[in-house]
């Protein structure tokens, strides 16, 4: 799972999932959600992380937090906002991202 703050209070997680593939945007009550993640969305993520990581910038091409973000696309993704410090909040995203997770293999599409 990775961290991307957006804020000093808030923390934004991205964990992907194999086991599902999101056609269309799902949203939970706890304000999480299963989407898509397109390459331009990745490749924003990654430039962003550049501009904001001194070892990113200089490493170019070989660090890793860039290569990890731009693996993330075009693939289905479970998306957590959650306000505090990323060390306070981490294990509530994580766990929340397995319960959406497992409520989301529960569902079965099928056609009117």
């Amino acid at each position: 799972m990775f961290n991307f703050g957006s804020s000093s209070s808030e923390s934004r997680y991205i964990r992907t999932t194999s086991q599902l593939k999101a056609e269309v945007l799902l949203k939970f009550p706890d304000s999480s959600q299963l989407r898509f993640f397109s390459e331009i969305e990745a490749a924003k993520l990654a430039d962003t992380l550049r501009r904001r990581n001194v070892f990113a910038r200089h490493s170019g091409e070989n660090d890793f937090y860039v290569k990890q973000v731009t693996q993330l696309s075009n693939r289905t993704i479970i998306e957590l906002y959650r306000f505090g410090e990323p060390d306070e909040t981490y294990q509530q995203a994580a766990e929340a991202a397995a319960l959406n997770r497992e409520t989301s293999t529960s569902f079965k599409r099928t056609s009117p």
